[in-house]
C-alpha cells in the first residue's frame, strides 16, 4: 500500500517530493513518505505549482481546477487534494518499482549485433 495516497473527502489526498526546473515533467518514484514529481516549471512566482497541478490533473484524468494543493504552498513537500476515487488513483499513478540491480554499461569492445566484421555479409572485412 502506498503511504502516500490515501482517501479523504471524497477523493485521494497525494503526498508529493516536488522537484522544479527538471528537464520534463514525470513521476520519478517514492522519496521517503511521499510521490517523487519532477516538474518543468522553475519555482518562480507559482509556476512550478501550476505545473504541478496540470500534470497530476492530466494524470488522473480530472480537471486542473479541480486538484488543490493543501499544505506545502511555498515547499517542496506538498499535499494534494483530487476528486478522484482511491483505486482508481492508485492505478494512474502507478509508479515502476525502482531497480535494485542498474543495468550495468554494455561491454567495451566491437559490437556484433550490427553485423560488425564477423557477420559481413559482402565479404570485405575478412578477419
Amino acid at each position: 500500500m502506498t503511504s502516500w495516497l490515501r482517501a479523504q473527502d471524497a477523493g485521494v489526498a497525494i503526498t508529493v517530493h516536488v522537484q522544479p526546473g527538471a528537464s520534463r515533467c514525470e513521476l520519478a518514484g517514492e522519496h521517503g513518505e511521499a510521490l517523487k514529481v519532477r516538474i518543468s516549471a522553475r519555482a518562480v512566482e507559482g509556476s512550478a505549482n501550476a505545473a504541478l497541478r496540470e500534470f497530476i490533473a492530466e494524470c488522473l484524468g480530472v480537471a486542473r481546477r479541480e486538484v488543490r494543493i493543501l499544505h506545502g504552498e511555498k515547499s517542496r513537500h506538498k499535499v494534494l487534494w483530487a476528486p478522484i476515487d482511491l483505486e482508481l488513483a492508485r492505478r494512474r499513478l502507478a509508479v515502476p518499482p525502482a531497480l535494485e540491480n542498474p543495468p550495468s554499461r554494455p561491454p567495451k569492445g566491437p559490437s556484433h549485433s550490427w553485423g560488425g566484421p564477423a557477420n559481413d555479409l559482402k565479404g570485405e572485412n575478412k578477419e
